[in-house]
């Protein structure tokens, strides 16, 4: 009877993915304090490089007692500090150190008509402001159409007078003068162009939003491929699981979203699936899986409903497990069958999609399964002789298994088992052993705990700043099944 147990471990062998479906709130992805950290770290590193002699354009104004100033060869150089994105009540904190601003002026002509024009020219003139001087906004995340969108108030950035250093200018000639108030001129010509150098630094600032924008979005739309270990055979390939934000949430701690996901009809080969990077250092969050998903998913890929006939092609050695002298051994009655083949023919089929759910207090994973199982008789043409019910309530574990989350069956398989005669068919003996199926059938358990994993899921990269990000700590927080994230500097 040892050959049965191959027989019903063919349950799982067939199928095609149906039509796309949607589920909401599938997936979770939590950013505490450090991944936000490194969320801005990445910003930064990638879109807000310091200024080094940046032009400005010259200009052309008439200052203090009527004095024409043209200015020449102007530039500004600018060194950013730490950007840090914190998280508050309902938003993010973005805030940028300024740490160092200098303004410098090649030259500048100072002329002013009396009978004849009369000018002079000063060389070499600077402003500069040691920071740290802060430039900050409160962002707001929101979710609509399958996105993040992040919102920024208007910046501002005052350049504040007391942080205001003049230095030169170095030399001035001319007949119009070189004394204090020519020098005063040029420097009051030069702390004008404030207000150029503080739309230029809001202007870099403002580009953080929309990156931010961007990259919380390949966090949250991502394709992962959802992989049926290869002990069950299915096709040599993964459906395809494209998330999308349902809706987001920020507080003091950290901010997370609670995504749904698409099963498209797609597939993609397991050699070119996402995974992750390899390293482990600081908490950065935590990614989850809702287990429902898996349920989902398998009454998709799984032909719910129809009866597959497990013939000997598919499962070798059915035949012979089948046997009318070995059947008989839970079948009495067909010791007095007269039959035109030797053996039963089995059928199975799902009455359902398999159910997944949580077991908070003891972090395990629950599966129930509904099977049904026909079993065939020949006599001169097959015919339904009996049907085995089966009511499946397994218990599974969770492993991080290299860059996937594994869900692996555990030895506390609870059977019921019931069964009926098949419509039509009167047995000689009406009799059924039910206790032999059931240890037959409990056996098959055992040898799918022996091979491991039932299912895996990638949980794909999510790169910030550089860091290499891989999974830890795998634990149940209802509805989700959560892993930690850990990522080290790259």
């Amino acid at each position: 009877m040892k050959k049965l147990m191959v027989m019903v471990g063919a349950l799982c062998a067939f199928g095609a993915l149906a039509a796309e479906f949607d589920t909401q709130e599938a997936f979770y992805l939590y950013l505490n304090r450090a991944g936000l950290s490194l969320s801005a770290r990445e910003l930064q590193q990638q879109f807000l490089g310091d200024i080094n002699s940046e032009p400005l354009p010259d200009f052309d104004e008439k200052g203090w007692g009527g004095i024409r100033a043209q200015g020449r060869g102007l530039s500004y150089t600018v060194d950013f500090g730490d950007l840090k994105i914190v998280p508050a009540k309902d938003r993010l904190e973005l805030s940028l150190d300024v740490n160092y601003v200098r303004v410098h002026l090649n030259s500048v002509r100072l002329s002013k008509k009396i009978l004849v024009e009369i000018s002079s020219t000063c060389e070499n003139t600077a402003i500069e402001v040691n920071g740290p001087v802060t430039v900050g906004a409160h962002l707001g995340l929101s979710v609509s159409q399958g996105a993040v969108h992040v919102s920024a108030p208007n910046l501002s950035f005052p350049l504040p007078e007391d942080k205001y250093k003049v230095d030169g200018p170095s030399k001035c000639s001319g007949a119009l003068g070189v004394g204090h108030l020519i020098k005063l001129v040029v420097k009051e010509a030069l702390k004008r162009s404030r207000t150029t150098i503080e739309k230029k630094i809001v202007e870099q600032a403002s580009k953080l939003a929309p990156k931010l924008q961007q990259q919380l979005n390949q966090a949250v739309i991502r394709d992962i491929p959802f992989e049926v270990e290869k002990f069950i055979p299915f096709p040599d390939a993964a459906p395809i699981l494209r998330t999308s934000p349902h809706y987001v949430r920020i507080d003091s701690r950290g901010m997370e979203f609670v995504m749904n996901v698409d099963v498209a009809r797609d597939s993609l080969p397991l050699d070119e699936a996402t995974s992750w990077l390899d390293a482990a250092a600081t908490n950065v969050g935590q990614a989850g899986v809702n287990p429902q998903l898996f349920g989902e998913l398998l009454g998709k890929v799984l032909p719910v409903g129809t009866w597959i006939g497990l013939e000997e092609e598919l499962v070798p050695g059915v035949q012979e497990a089948l046997k009318i002298e070995h059947a008989a051994a839970i079948w009495p009655d067909l010791r007095q069958v007269e039959v035109t083949k030797g053996y039963l023919r089995p059928l199975i089929r799902f009455a359902g999609a398999p159910e997944f759910s949580v077991i908070a207090d003891e972090a395990l994973v629950r599966v129930k399964i509904p099977l049904e199982m026909l079993f065939q008789i020949h006599q001169h043409g097959w015919k339904n002789y009996y049907t085995f019910k089966l009511d499946l309530d397994l218990t599974t574990s969770l492993n991080i298994e290299g860059e996937k989350l594994g869900v692996a069956l555990k030895p506390q398989t609870v059977l019921n088992l019931k069964g009926e005669w098949a419509v039509g068919y009167e047995p000689h003996e009406a009799y059924v052993e039910s206790e032999v199926a059931e240890v037959i059938f409990l056996s098959l358990f055992d040898v799918l705990y022996a091979k491991g994993n039932l299912l895996k899921v990638d949980v794909p990269k999510v790169p910030f700043g550089g860091a290499s990000v891989s999974l830890s700590h795998p634990q149940i927080v209802a509805p989700y099944i959560r892993v930690g994230l850990e990522a080290s500097g790259s």
